[in-house]
């Protein structure tokens, strides 16, 4: 569970009452003893997990007695009947297993997820494989007798979930390690811990058989504890995706073919549809070894029946899906004037109308599974968000600002529904594939005109989104500075950026508050104002001759002072202005300056933007009577700064426009206006290799936002925010992409945003 990433796991030990009460019969003191000891470790194992700030569970359950094998064997020989004892049934037990997961009927959410059962072959472990099958779960049953649950399996065919079975002695190490080998090797990740294997000998403490004491212990006790370790490390091993299962469409070459190597490298479960299947099992051949595993289907995106059959296997064989990346998609060259039909309709019915059915055939599997923290990416172009120059490209161009609909059309349908999935929308410029070399070939390029990205790097931007960590190592022992970094989103900045191993200079006017220690990079702290001139250049000055150079600029610090155009403040208007701007553009110039003279020419300089309230003034209504200053009333709607204008409300004609001025400032702050949520391009410049990013976020928990909050009334939940460390997260994505990609501008916004 450690190394999969999997922090909502569960760790259940079938106990007993002999784990709560003295001994009461003769010969039972070891026994008795043994389920004292899982009583004591479940509460350990609990208070370990808390140290750890793991959320995996970990329950007991204790029945009294059970009518099973176990029960019978041991009141063989004595006066006692067995059938004469009150007992509980298996199934009672099994029961409470799906009761601790979630009670019926919630605990769908784990339906395609693994379990694994030890003592799976009869009794108690077979009603509890049962009934976790039923409920759709992939469980692994290990037994001695691994032929029992292979009639179990076969009994249970048909059910939602599936059942694997696994020979092996739960008291020897070395058949544990095994078992969890095959799990990490045939199924990615482990869930669910069903620690239900145990024996019971009758012995006396005078009897001199220590060989069955010490079974009793190293089956109840220790085989256990070995069991429950492997659990947590395989739950904990790698991101929150291992183990998931993801499809990705148009999966045989360039950009697909990257984007499923890097998901099955990450742990993965990746199930590649493409009409050429063949080079997908080829893929999945090179692939072996990796962490996550890859499947090959063969399907055409463009008829329905191929892609409703796709699902219909996943959902047959894998039980569900987590992820879609609706990466298929073909380009013609073709004139309004004179092109041909059969170009165009092959066109959308590919790169909209199958994305649209893998979409929804996509949730309607999530929903069903309650999947609930799904992820649906489109691969969608820069020609999606403008029309790019190059002839016979507006078909194209059409289908994907139709992609760029449909993803906020999306966005906006989970919302309504209160779902936690996301959808993100990739937009990559000119991508060295297949399909650009095959229209590109159409038309005379002059030599370097036509910079192009790699298939590698959609494919490391869609694990950004997915949030595996980026890698940043190439900038360790780099210099930053940071603006406005004493707290909200510089601090976080600052703290990742060092955590990373960067050297940071933090600056801002309360120096005081830039401080970190004990990480690998270092942070220094310089007072100064980004209002003033001379505090930016004294902050260059000290770093050329402390430093020697610099090679990152973040421009983090700005202020928002609520203000309209009729009667707002001279002094808020030019604060605004002379940080959000003017500093902003100082600090640019030099940055710039000091890398062109100490020869940096990888640097990077990013800029963080700024949401936009559209907060409306009716005059009838929110003026304060005797006052000429309105006050401001929150509507139902939020843009991203900059990209969309504040609009007046068509039902009121009187509403005027606030944030004006903090809208104009930080559209001139801006040189990007793409509303991509991940834009991608490759550097065009020939003489330098400096970037300039634009990274714009939703609203943010800082306490900026709080200042403006605490003027405007704000329904509850209504107004959902980001976490700083969120932004901060997208600064090293940035940084950690290679020297030959330009992220024009990555939009970020919180989950249930409804506008």
């Amino acid at each position: 569970m450690k190394e999969k990433g999997v922090d909502d796991g569960h760790i259940i030990h079938i106990n007993s009452i002999d784990g709560h009460m003295p001994v009461i019969f003769p010969g039972l003191a070891h026994y008795f003893a043994s389920k004292h000891a899982v009583t004591v470790l479940t509460e350990g194992l609990r208070r370990e997990l808390v140290q750890l700030g793991s959320k995996i569970k970990v329950t007991s359950i204790s029945p009294g007695v059970v009518d099973t094998d176990m029960l019978r064997s041991f009141t063989d020989g004595t006066q006692v009947s067995a059938d004469e004892l009150p007992a509980l049934k298996s199934e009672d037990i099994a029961n409470a297993v799906t009761y601790a997961l979630g009670t019926p009927p919630h605990v769908q959410r784990w339906s395609g997820r693994v379990a694994l059962v030890t003592g799976a072959s009869a009794g108690i472990g077979a009603a509890i494989v049962r009934e976790l099958v039923k409920n759709g779960l992939i469980v692994v049953g290990l037994a001695r007798r691994a032929e029992l649950i292979e009639e179990l399996s076969a009994e249970l065919k048909g059910a939602p979930g599936k059942l694997h079975a696994f020979k092996g002695d739960a008291s020897k190490e070395e058949d544990i390690l095994a078992a969890f080998d095959w799990i990490k090797k045939n199924l990615g990740r482990i869930d669910v811990l069903v620690n239900n294997a145990a024996i019971l000998h009758m012995l006396s403490l005078m009897d001199e058989n220590t060989s069955q004491w010490r079974q009793m212990f190293d089956l109840n006790v220790l085989g256990l504890s070995i069991c429950t370790r492997e659990a947590f490390k395989l739950m904990k091993e790698k991101g929150r995706w291992s183990g998931r299962v993801a499809l990705v469409t148009g999966a045989s070459v360039g950009i697909g073919a990257a984007i499923v190597r890097e998901l099955v490298k990450n742990g993965l479960i990746v199930v590649g549809l493409a009409r050429r299947a063949e080079l997908v099992e080829e893929l999945s051949a090179e692939l072996k070894g990796a962490p996550g595993k890859l499947h090959a289907l063969k399907g055409d995106l463009t008829k329905e029946e191929d892609i409703l059959a796709a699902f219909d296997w996943i959902k047959k064989n894998l039980g569900r899906i987590d992820v879609l990346v609706n990466n298929a998609g073909v380009l013609h060259l073709s004139m309004l004037t004179g092109g041909e039909t059969s170009q165009w309709k092959q066109i959308f019915d590919l790169n909209v109308i199958g994305l649209s059915i893998s979409t929804r055939e996509a949730f309607k599997l999530m929903k069903e599974k309650g999947v609930d923290d799904g992820h649906i990416i489109h691969i969608n172009s820069v020609a999606g968000h403008s029309l790019v120059n190059f002839p016979g490209i507006v078909p194209y161009s059409a289908s994907k600002h139709a992609v760029t609909v449909l993803t906020e059309g999306l966005r906006r349908e989970l919302v309504q529904l209160g779902s936690k999935i996301r959808v993100t929308s990739i937009s990559p410029g000119g991508v060295d594939t297949d399909m650009v070399k095959s229209v590109t070939g159409q038309s005379p390029i002059p030599e370097g005109e036509f910079p192009l990205l790699q298939a590698e790097d959609i494919a490391n931007a869609v694990t950004y989104v997915l949030g595996t960590p980026p890698h940043v190592q190439r900038w360790s022992g780099r210099v930053a500075l940071v603006t406005g970094a004493s707290a909200g989103i510089g601090a976080a900045i600052v703290r990742e950026l060092v955590k990373n191993g960067l050297i940071v200079v933090g600056l801002a006017r309360r120096a005081e508050l830039v401080e970190l220690k004990g990480a690998p990079g270092k942070l220094h702290a310089l007072k100064g104002d980004l209002t003033k001139e001379e505090d930016i250049l004294a902050a260059f000055d000290w770093i050329k001759k402390n430093l020697g150079r610099i090679d990152v600029l973040v421009n983090n610090a700005a202020v928002l002072h609520i203000s309209t155009l009729t009667g707002g403040e001279t002094s808020h208007w030019k604060q605004m202005f002379d940080l959000n701007v003017i500093g902003l553009s100082i600090c640019t110039r030099e940055v710039f300056k000091l890398m062109k003279e100490k020869g940096v020419d990888d640097g990077h300089i990013i800029h963080i933007n700024r949401f936009c309230l559209t907060i409306n003034i009716d005059k009838k209504t929110l003026c304060k009577r005797n006052s000429d200053t309105p006050t401001p009333n929150l509507r139902k709607r939020k843009n991203i700064l900059n990209h969309l204008p504040p609009s007046p409300s068509p039902q009121h004609p009187n509403i005027l426009p606030t944030f004006i001025i903090l809208l104009f400032s930080t559209f001139v702050s801006n040189p990007y206006r793409s509303i991509a949520p991940v834009h991608l391009a490759s550097s065009l410049s020939k003489s330098s290799s400096d970037s300039s990013q634009s990274i714009s976020p939703g609203a943010v928990d800082t306490d900026m936002i709080k200042g403006i909050t605490g003027h405007v009334p704000i329904p509850e939940g209504e107004f959902p925010l980001l976490r700083a460390e969120d932004i901060a997260n997208a600064v090293t994505y940035v940084l950690g992409t290679p020297p030959h990609v330009q992220i024009h501008e990555i939009t970020i916004k919180p989950i249930g945003e409804k506008y």
